[in-house]
C-alpha cells in the first residue's frame, strides 16, 4: 500500500500506483481511502485491514491485523486523539502489530510493525513525502534504478543491519526504524521521525518475567488461531519450536507438525522432535534432508512468485523445505503455520551481553566477563575493555569508516564481544571498485547516525536481529502465503515486551539453555530435559552439502553474473575460493549473500528496477 500527501499532485502518483500494484499482485483488489478533501490518501490491497473513522468525520485510522481491541474501543481512542491533538495513547495501545496509518485533516502518522515484519519506506518528492510498506513498489512507481553503492555495501562481511545493511537498495528511498512513526503535517513537504515505543526496563528475574511471557505467548497464539481451519507447526526439536508446540497444546490446539532432517545425523534434533510429538500426541511428518532440498546457491531460481522482495532473500537455504511444506499444506484453506523465528533473539545469548551484565552488576560482573572470554577463547583484557566502554552508538557508527580503512589483523571468533557491533570488513569478494563504492556509501550512511534501538547494547542487538527475523517471515509469506500464513508468536509486540522485562544476565545459566524461556515453559509442563541437554541441532552440514554440489556450476557461471558485469565483485578471487577443498564458514556466508543479491537483481531487473 502507499500513503499520499493531501496535494493535487498526488493524483499523478495515485495513477502510477494503480498501474504498478497489479504488476506485483496480479489478483489484487486495489482499494482507495481518501483524505477529507477527497484526494487519495491510501491505495493498495488492504485485505483484512480495518478502516475506522472518527465520530466527527475529520480523522481516518487504517489498522492492519491483528486488531488488539474492539472497534468501539479503538474509535474511542481515535476520538480522544482528535479532541486533544495527542496520539500517544492511540499509538501505545494500537501500534506495532500491523501497519498503522492515521490521517487528521490531511496530517498523517504512519508506522510499521515492531518486529520489522512490515516496514515503512519514504520517497521524498517536490510536493511532499510518499510512504509505503514496500520499497520495491515505490521504486516501480517512481521508476528508480537500484543503487550500485548500496548493493556493494550490502556485500560487506558482517556489516550491522542497523543502520547500514538494512538500508533500501534504492538510494533515494529512506526506511523508518522499528518503533518509530513518521509524522507529516498538512501542507508541509518535509516529514519527521518520532519514536513511539521503547522496550520496557529490563529489571525482572527469569521467574518474575515468566508469567508475562507465557501469558503473552498464549494470547498471541489464541489471536492467530481463532479463525484458522487448520493449524500446523514446525517441530525441529529445538527449544523455540518445541515451546510453541507445548503452548499450543496447553490451550487445546493439537497441530500437525513437520520436521526437516539434517544430512548430519549427529546434530539432528529428530529425537527431541519425536519426544515432543509423542508427549503431546501430535502427528509428526519427517521431510527430506535439508541439504538435499537447499537452494541457497541457486542464483537462477526466482521462486514461485514473480514479484521481487524489498531485499535479497537470505533464507533460500530453506526454500526447498518450505516449498515441500507448502505443497503439503495447500489442500487446507485458512491454514496457520507456526515457526520459532525470533526465539533465539528474545531468549538466547547476545554478543554484547558482557557489556549489559557489567552495566547491571558493576564490578560483580567481571566474573561473567571472564567466563565469556574463556568460552570463545578471546583475551580477557580485550573483552573486559569493550564491556566497560562508554562509547555511544552514534560515535561507534561515525568511527566505522576510519576503522575499516585502518589495517588490522583478522578478527577471530567472538571478536566484538561487548561492542555495539563487531567490526565488519569490506570483503574480499568485492573488487577494488566495489570496495571503493561500499566504503563511500558507508561514509555517507555514518555521517548522520540514528539513535540506537535501545540504550543497552545487548537489547539493541536483540531488537536489531528481531527486525531481520520479521523481514524474513514477511518474505516467506510473500513467496508461499495464500491459503497458508506463516506466523511466529515470538515476533508479536506483547511477547517482545514481556521478554524484554527480564534482565540480560538472566539469559545465562551454567546448566540451562534459555533459562528465561525455561521458567515460562514450566507453567505448561514442558520437560526440563529440552533445556538441559548439552547440544542443540543445527544445519551447517546441509549448507556445505549444497555448496559442494553447486560450486563447479558457480565456478563456470560466476563471470556471467550481473554483479560481475557491474564490476563490483572480484571474479578471479571468487573462482579461486570456490576451488578451496575446505571453504570457511565465512566464505560460505559471503557466497550466500552474493547469490541472494544476484538472484534479487535478476528479479527486479524484470521490472526495470535493476542497476
Amino acid at each position: 500500500m502507499i500513503f499520499l500527501p493531501d496535494v493535487p499532485e498526488s493524483e499523478a502518483v495515485a495513477s502510477a500506483a494503480r498501474e504498478a500494484i497489479p504488476r506485483f499482485l496480479p489478483d489484487a483488489q486495489v482499494t482507495v481511502i481518501s483524505h477529507a478533501s477527497g484526494r487519495p490518501w491510501v491505495l493498495g490491497e488492504l485485505g483484512e485491514c480495518h478502516v475506522i473513522r472518527s465520530s466527527n468525520g475529520s480523522a481516518t485510522l487504517l489498522l492492519g491485523p491483528p486488531v488488539p481491541w474492539s472497534i468501539r474501543r479503538i474509535r474511542s481512542l481515535l476520538d480522544e486523539t482528535v479532541r486533544t491533538g495527542c496520539s500517544d495513547e492511540l499509538l501505545t495501545e494500537c501500534a506495532g502489530e500491523g501497519v498503522l496509518g492515521l490521517c487528521i485533516d490531511g496530517s498523517q502518522l504512519i508506522c510499521g510493525v515492531l518486529s520489522g515484519y512490515s516496514r515503512i519506506y519514504v520517497k521524498n518528492t517536490l510536493h511532499g513525502a510518499v510512504l509505503s510498506d514496500s520499497a520495491v513498489l515505490l521504486a516501480c512507481i517512481f521508476r528508480l534504478s537500484a543503487s550500485l553503492e548500496r548493493i556493494a555495501m550490502r556485500l560487506c562481511e558482517g556489516l550491522p543491519r542497523f543502520p547500514f545493511a538494512g538500508l533500501p537498495l534504492w538510494s533515494s528511498i529512506d526506511s523508518i526504524p522499528s518503533g518509530c512513526v513518521v509524522q507529516i503535517y498538512h501542507g508541509d513537504i518535509s516529514w519527521m521521525e518520532k519514536r513511539w515505543w521503547t522496550a520496557p526496563a529490563g529489571e525482572a528475574s527469569a521467574e518474575e518475567a515468566s508469567e508475562g511471557i507465557i501469558h503473552s505467548l498464549s494470547s498471541a497464539i489464541v489471536t492467530t488461531t481463532h479463525r484458522a481451519k487448520s493449524v500446523t507447526a514446525d517441530l525441529s526439536g529445538g527449544i523455540d519450536s518445541s515451546s510453541i508446540a507445548y503452548v499450543l497444546a496447553s490451550i487445546g490446539v493439537r497441530p500437525r507438525t513437520f520436521h526437516v532432517r539434517s544430512v548430519d545425523d549427529r546434530v539432528d534434533d529428530i529425537v527431541w522432535a519425536r519426544r515432543a510429538a509423542e508427549d503431546l500426541c501430535l502427528g509428526l511428518k519427517e521431510l527430506p534432508r535439508l541439504g538435499v532440498l537447499s537452494r541457497a546457491y541457486c542464483y537462477m531460481d526466482a521462486g514461485k512468485r514473480s514479484a521481487p522482495t524489498d531485499f535479497p532473500a537470505m533464507w533460500w537455504g530453506s526454500y526447498g523445505f518450505l516449498s515441500s511444506l507448502g505443497s503439503d499444506l495447500e489442500a487446507s484453506s485458512h491454514n496457520v503455520h507456526f515457526t520459532g523465528a525470533g526465539g533465539d533473539e528474545l531468549f538466547g545469548p547476545l554478543p554484547a551481553a558482557s557489556w549489559s551484565v557489567m552495566r547491571e552488576r558493576g564490578l560483580r560482573g567481571i566474573r561473567f566477563v571472564r567466563h565469556v572470554a574463556s568460552s570463545v577463547r578471546q583475551p580477557f583484557g580485550d573483552v573486559l575493555r569493550s564491556s566497560m566502554s562508554v562509547q555511544t552508538f552514534e560515535d561507534a557508527v561515525r568511527a566505522l569508516p576510519s576503522s575499516l580503512k585502518a589495517p588490522r589483523s583478522s578478527g577471530g571468533e567472538g571478536s566484538g564481544l561487548g561492542e555495539w557491533f563487531p567490526l565488519p570488513s569490506i570483503g574480499r569478494i568485492l573488487s577494488d571498485g566495489g570496495r571503493a563504492l561500499a566504503l563511500a556509501e558507508i561514509e555517507r550512511a555514518s555521517a548522520n547516525p540514528p539513535n540506537p534501538l535501545d540504550g543497552d547494547r545487548g537489547r539493541h542487538q536483540m531488537l536489531e536481529s528481531l527486525q531481520f527475523q520479521g523481514e524474513v517471515l514477511a518474505q516467506i509469506n510473500q513467496e508461499f502465503g495464500g491459503s497458508t500464513q506463516w506466523h511466529s508468536p515470538y515476533l508479536r509486540r506483547g511477547v517482545i515486551e514481556a521478554a524484554s522485562r527480564a534482565r540480560v544476565s538472566e539469559r545465562f545459566h551454567p546448566n540451562l539453555m534459555k533459562p528465561v524461556l525455561f521458567a515460562a515453559m514450566r507453567e505448561v509442563g514442558m520437560p526440563a530435559g529440552f533445556f538441559t541437554r548439552p547440544v542443540t541441532g543445527e544445519y551447517s552440514a546441509d549448507s556445505y552439502a549444497e555448496f559442494f554440489r553447486m560450486r563447479d556450476i558457480l565456478k563456470e557461471e560466476v563471470c556471467d553474473f550481473l554483479l560481475a558485469e557491474s564490476g563490483i565483485i572480484d571474479v578471479s578471487y571468487i573462482k579461486m575460493r570456490l576451488s578451496d577443498p575446505s571453504p570457511s564458514p565465512g566464505f560460505l556466508s559471503s557466497m550466500e549473500s552474493l547469490i541472494s543479491t544476484e538472484r534479487w537483481l535478476r528479479q527486479v531487473g524484470k521490472f526495470g528496477l535493476g542497476i
